[in-house]
């Protein structure tokens, strides 16, 4: 049984030794917490203070600036507001000097050039000029010699274009007379700069045709020699990616880069990347030639010209 017994004197000496060991960090946090609230104790009155001053400023600041603009807007802004308020409700008047400034130009008209056709008929071209870059002209016209009526029309011409009236087969009693072209009535249109950005590359992309191989072959050769015809070949091609109802072309016969002759063909269904040989033969007297010019005469800005796409609807309908 001895060897059960506990020493509780020597346990209680060890206990105690080892708790004196460990430090009190509960009394060094109460120390620091002490000294903080004391200094702001010691200290709140004049925090106080500095904040009221401060809350005072920003009352006195924000008060100060609300006043100030106030009094200028009672001195300066009131007399502003009423010169801008009669400035908007004063009716704007576009001048005469406006409009003249921005008005289209009048076409240039050349002198009229007569050639002879057959059956005592003559052809007429004249050529026509429009200045203005950004206006198309949609025009009545009147060709007269010696005063008299020998055709009247109606045509086109695009922005910034030259061209030539064509007209063919007209009676006139005497050819060696002066005719005039003169232009009866007019209206423009300005082209959507929107959907039109750069009028030349428009111009280009839609008249991306090509003319290939035209030839003249005059009443003098043998394939006409009972008959006096004229005779023109040549191939158009469509390069453009648009299909055209429509399109004509206009043929110049030319000797030393001088016109002594001209006609008209119309190629009915453009398509696009499509080639269309053509062969012309008309009554005439032209003996001789030195080249042949194929112009298409198209107005681009007529929306109706165009045909849908291959693969859009209502393209094969239009095609059968």
């Amino acid at each position: 049984m001895g060897n059960f017994g506990i020493n509780l004197q020597n346990t209680g000496k060890s206990v105690t030794e080892k708790q004196g060991d460990i430090p009190d960090s509960d009394a060094v946090l109460t120390d620091k917490s002490l000294n903080y609230g004391l200094w702001y104790i010691e200290n709140f009155p004049f925090i106080k203070k500095i904040l009221f001053i401060l809350v005072i400023a920003v009352a006195v600041g924000s008060w100060g600036y609300t006043i100030l603009n106030l009094i200028w807007y009672a001195a300066v802004g009131m007399k502003e507001d009423a010169k801008l308020q009669a400035e908007l409700l004063r009716p704007i008047y576009i001048g005469h000097e406006y409009f003249e400034q921005n008005k289209p130009q009048n076409l240039n008209v050349y002198s009229v050039s007569v050639f002879e056709g057959h059956d005592g008929n003559y052809d007429f071209a004249v050529e026509i000029d429009n200045p203005n870059k950004k206006f198309q002209a949609s025009f009545q016209y009147v060709i007269k010699g010696g005063g008299a009526v020998v055709y009247r029309g109606r045509d086109f011409i695009l922005p910034d274009e030259s061209k030539y009236l064509v007209v063919l087969s007209q009676k006139t009693l005497n050819p060696d007379q002066e005719f005039d072209l003169e232009i009866e009535s007019i209206s423009w249109r300005r082209f959507d700069q929107k959907k039109i950005r750069d009028w030349s590359s428009y111009r280009a992309q839609h008249l991306d045709f090509e003319i290939d191989g035209a030839e003249f072959i005059p009443n003098s050769s043998v394939l006409s020699q009972k008959v006096r015809l004229n005779t023109v070949k040549f191939t158009a091609r469509n390069n453009s990616p648009f299909n055209y109802e429509s399109v004509k072309f206009l043929i110049f016969i030319k000797s030393n880069d001088s016109i002594i002759g001209v006609q008209s063909y119309i190629l009915d269904n453009f398509l696009s990347s499509r080639s269309y040989p053509v062969e012309l033969r008309w009554q005439g007297s032209i003996d001789y030639a030195a080249s042949v010019e194929v112009v298409p005469d198209i107005n681009i800005l007529d929306e109706s010209i165009y045909l849908p796409l291959e693969g859009d609807s209502g393209y094969y309908d239009r095609m059968n």
